[in-house]
């Protein structure tokens, strides 16, 4: 059987790299050895090349040289920019590796010009900050890393009700969550030399930030930074101390049901499929009640009765407010 054409380009494209592999030639040298064209020998080369060959042309002649050595780069990144790093490569494949893992396919043709798009994303409603409250994170983030004390601030702050407060405050951690961001921050009573409080500002409700030029050691505020830990493990949002309160909603609706059950809304959270319950173990379950008002119409809160009774109420304004 006679070799197809493909077959005998393929055997002389390898005996291209192999005889430039033992030595220096000129193009007529190639040319003349392989009985090609020097047509033919510039495509070898631009092949080559795009397989990664290291092909060098010098005073004429033409080399396999030894693949050239990328230089290491070391890059030193903090603890936090490290988890800002895996958080944006965790958002990354919650995004796409559906459509990636078992086609690359996908990955190929989301990069090419396509006449349309298939793939969207919505940007996420979040808090809009202006550059001055974006300047000041950035202040915050860069003294408590550059920095071995910590610095106090003063703040003039906005609740959501519209008053407005002056705060001395030592940021010590900052915090992402439902869409703000949020300084952490220990809070000294006057002459204190300890903080074993703590509080929680959201950035964008900040009217005004300066340096009082006072600046606390870690151990100064270490039983915040204790407590404020303690508290992250059984908050709903903010709110945490000591013990919990265990919080039972059983669905009505199965579309609720299984909404509810495919995400994991709180560590705590356990799913009881053949009771129909969901229950979680919170520090303060009034911190839920915005979340239960979406399902309202398919949930019943089980327990806590005082909870279940907010719940109530607000349904009942509510609709005294939005009544015919």
């Amino acid at each position: 059987m006679a070799k197809k054409k493909s077959d005998n380009v393929l055997v002389r494209y390898e005996r291209f790299l192999k005889y430039l592999s033992e030595g220096q030639y000129t193009q007529e040298e190639i040319c003349n050895f392989l009985n090609i064209s020097k047509r033919t020998l510039y495509r070898y080369i631009q092949t080559a090349r795009k397989q990664g060959k290291n092909i060098t042309i010098k005073n004429g002649r033409i080399a396999l040289a030894e693949p050239c050595k990328q230089k290491e780069i070391k890059i030193e990144l903090s603890a936090d920019e490290k988890l800002l790093l895996s958080l944006m490569i965790e958002a990354t494949n919650a995004y796409v590796s559906f459509f990636f893992e078992n086609n690359p396919e996908y990955f190929r043709t989301l990069f090419n010009l396509v006449p349309e798009r298939f793939i969207e994303v919505i940007p996420q409603p979040k808090s809009q900050l202006t550059i001055l409250q974006r300047s000041w994170l950035l202040r915050i983030y860069y003294n408590l890393v550059e920095k071995n004390e910590f610095l106090e601030y003063e703040i003039t702050y906005q609740k959501p009700s519209g008053e407005i407060n002056t705060y001395k405050i030592v940021p010590f951690r900052l915090l992402f969550q439902k869409r703000s961001w949020y300084i952490v921050a220990a809070c000294f009573e006057e002459n204190e030399k300890l903080a074993t409080e703590y509080r929680t500002f959201r950035i964008n409700r900040v009217i005004t930030l300066h340096e009082t030029g006072r600046t606390f050691l870690p151990e100064q505020i270490a039983e915040a930074r204790k407590r404020y830990a303690l508290d992250r493990r059984n908050a709903w949002e903010f709110k945490g101390g000591p013990g919990t309160t265990e919080v039972i909603i059983k669905v009505h609706d199965e579309r609720y049901w299984t909404f509810l059950t495919e995400v994991c809304w709180h560590p705590t959270q356990r799913n009881h499929p053949s009771q129909k319950t969901i229950s979680f173990e919170v520090f303060d379950p009034n911190e839920m009640l915005p979340f239960l008002v979406q399902f309202a119409d398919g949930i019943e809160v089980i327990a806590p009765r005082t909870l279940r009774e907010k719940l109530f109420e607000f349904l009942r304004k509510s609709i005294e407010r939005n009544g015919c």
